[in-house]
């Protein structure tokens, strides 16, 4: 992994007072700027929460970011309020107000004019501007309408190697669900810079964390992730070494004896109960039929170092059924 610095603004606004509120944009910023900060390079971060992230703000980030260097990563992530007008597109900060909105938001040619000015090598920006302001709900309602219109996408890429990944595609809402402390989109981001789109020297690859992401929240049926990009492939994350070894571990044999016993003798009401004994809700879990839901659990206790206490759990539930099971509660 190339050992150059890591730009990275987060800006995260869930405390409107002109907008509907939201829940999650706030968690969104903080968990990404945790996990990115936490990689083993220089990592200079610049996280702007709810009061602070203001359209002024926002800009002098922008702006900060352009002194990348040539051998730099830069990275945005921003969760809050987006508004499409019809014939513009904007991000809103904390102080946007909809009847000013072409003064208060950043409108999209703005930020590209913006991004345009990063000479870092990489650039990927991460756009959670669309997730629910009510539990379970889509966030845009009336003119707050869903997703950048792609031709306002295009322009935010021209360069090289140049990546925005977008919670929903145009037209659609993005959405955050009971239960989650993320938005759907960046649940699954931080799942998959934590080991879920690891490759298996623990790098994360913009490429595989698109993939990953985008598999897991259209299995929700609800928005459909999509990506613009322009030049080659890039280095995002490293994942935790031991979530890449309990990756491995619950793909052998034992762990696929686990699988298809828990598949025969759990049926979904049981399912439902593991996970409620493992503090997890079962409708989270990626898959729509039972035995996508077994793997996901599997899947789930693997990259989250909780393998053995699912054995653990399920051994004392049912002795009989592992006791068949030999190397698996190892």
């Amino acid at each position: 992994m190339n050992r150059s610095r890591t730009l990275l603004l987060a800006v995260g606004v869930g405390a409107y007072s002109a907008l509907p509120a939201l829940r999650c944009a706030r968690a969104d910023a903080e968990d990404l700027a945790g996990i990115l900060g936490a990689m083993p390079v220089a990592v200079h971060p610049l996280t702007l929460l709810d009061a602070a992230a203001t359209r002024a703000e926002i800009l002098v980030g922008l702006a900060w970011l352009a002194a990348a260097g040539p051998n730099d990563t830069a990275v945005i992530t921003f969760s809050g309020h987006g508004m499409y007008t019809g014939s513009a597109a904007y991000l809103c900060p904390i102080d946007a107000v909809p009847a000013r909105i072409a003064e208060t938001a950043i409108e999209s040619a703005e930020l590209t004019a913006a991004l345009r000015r990063i000479r870092a090598a990489r650039l990927l920006v991460l756009l959670d501007a669309c997730h629910s302001g009510a539990i379970g709900d889509p966030r845009a309602t009336g003119a707050l309408r869903g997703g950048f219109p792609l031709k306002r996408m295009a322009g935010l890429v021209a360069g090289n190697g140049r990546v925005v990944l977008a919670a929903s595609a145009p037209g659609q809402s993005a959405w955050e669900l009971a239960g989650m402390r993320n938005g759907l989109f960046t649940h699954y981001v931080l799942e998959g810079l934590r080991g879920a789109a690891a490759r298996s020297d623990r790098t994360v690859w913009v490429s595989d964390l698109f993939g990953y992401v985008s598999r897991q929240v259209q299995s929700h049926g609800l928005q459909t992730p999509y990506q613009n990009a322009i030049g080659g492939d890039f280095v995002v994350g490293l994942a935790p070494k031991a979530t890449v070894q309990a990756r491995a571990e619950v793909a052998g044999p034992a762990a696929h004896q686990l699988r298809r016993l828990v598949q025969q003798h759990y049926d979904r009401s049981e399912l439902a109960l593991l996970c409620h004994d493992l503090g997890l809700r079962l409708e989270d879990l990626w898959g729509t039929t039972h035995a996508t839901q077994v793997l996901a659990l599997l899947d789930h206790c693997a990259r989250h170092g909780r393998y053995a206490e699912l054995v653990a759990q399920i051994a004392a539930e049912r002795p009989k059924l592992l006791g068949s099971l030999g190397q698996a509660r190892a």
